[in-house]
């Protein structure tokens, strides 16, 4: 009798699996399926990602300025909604003038410490990708996510005098994750929401063509890449870093994701390949190192099978490029730069 007894919780998932039909993966065969396989996928995520906020002027202000060799540094700070401000760094060439004629980057950071791990403040995994493209003669806005940063403070951190909170030392992206989905907030919303925002404040930059704006992350930063290009057709250009996986081997299998990083639900309409390829036709290069422990490389390269389907059906095979290289959970660079430069 015992033995049909049902205890665990990961039998549950299983059976939340084998329920799950997935409505939007890919499966198009013709261009036209394709389009509106995307735009139902494009939707849906939109839908997912309610509510927003209300919009606000972005009143951007410059807080900063720090003269580095080939480029400008300057901190910056913009609002994204009623009571939300956001740092960030922005790179503008020594000689950009106000043409409107230089290409715009968004350089969003993954876990870590914010918009200074690609900015040359503090050398880490994501090699200073946002101060690279800035001295290649790009205009490059990297700002921190929130909870990151020095957007850290209250996420999820122990109360004053205090070494651990009431449950001991916990994950802040989950802590903050499980508060604003109280009030039926994601945080992946809102950080794909601020993500838009910054679009907005590189595009109206005087030296940048709004037609020439591209978006490139590491980790949490290619997850939000993933979401930010999939939804919003200015970004023309995709570099997506340590990320390309599926649901079933990095959150459900392995546990390698958080509350920062997944919009509540998607799972029952799209894998993360299928998310990755609502951004075809327009170009995108994926990073994967083969010693990544924490996005399997095998995982890596099933996923990347289905967009190069995707690819194909919309057309555009020449479009999707990739850089496996042998190291482990970092941004390569190897590819990345005259990717960007060929499309953007």
């Amino acid at each position: 009798m015992s033995a049909n007894l049902q205890f665990s919780i990961d039998d549950f998932i299983d059976e939340l699996e084998r329920q799950t039909s997935r409505s939007l993966a890919f499966r198009a065969e013709t261009q036209h399926e394709w389009m509106l396989w995307r735009s139902r996928l494009r939707a849906k995520l939109y839908e997912l990602m309610q509510p927003w906020p209300e919009p606000v002027p972005l009143n951007v202000r410059t807080l900063d300025t720090v003269e580095l060799e080939g480029t400008t540094r300057h901190k910056v700070v913009y609002s994204t909604e009623a009571g939300v401000d956001v740092p960030a760094f922005l790179f503008v060439p020594e000689d950009a003038g106000e043409r409107k004629s230089l290409p715009g980057l968004l350089a969003v950071h993954g876990h870590g410490v914010g918009k200074d791990g690609v900015s040359g403040e503090a050398s880490d995994v994501h090699n200073d990708y946002a101060l690279r493209f800035g001295k290649r003669g790009y205009v490059v806005l990297a700002p921190d996510a929130r909870g990151f940063g020095e957007r850290s403070e209250g996420f999820g951190h122990p109360a004053p005098g205090e070494t651990t909170g009431i449950f001991g030392r916990r994950d802040g992206c989950n802590v903050s994750f499980l508060k604003t989905m109280l009030y039926g907030v994601s945080l992946m919303s809102r950080n794909t929401w601020d993500d838009l925002k910054a679009v907005e404040v590189l595009s109206a930059h005087p030296a940048v063509n709004a037609d020439r704006v591209g978006c490139l992350g590491l980790s949490f930063g290619g997850t939000r890449t993933m979401y930010l290009a999939a939804i919003d057709p200015r970004i023309k250009v995709a570099v997506i870093s340590g990320y390309l996986t599926t649901f079933a081997k990095y959150a459900i299998e392995m546990g390698n994701f958080c509350g920062s990083q997944f919009l509540p639900g998607v799972y029952r309409y799209a894998d993360v390949p299928d998310i990755v390829g609502a951004i075809a036709p327009r170009p995108l290069l994926i990073e994967a190192g083969i010693r990544d422990d924490g996005f399997p490389i095998e995982t890596s390269r099933e996923a990347h099978a289905v967009l190069e389907r995707v690819y194909a059906v919309a057309g555009a095979s020449d479009r999707l490029a990739r850089d496996e290289f042998d190291a482990g959970h970092e941004f390569s660079g190897r590819l990345a730069f005259d990717f960007v430069d060929k499309w953007l």
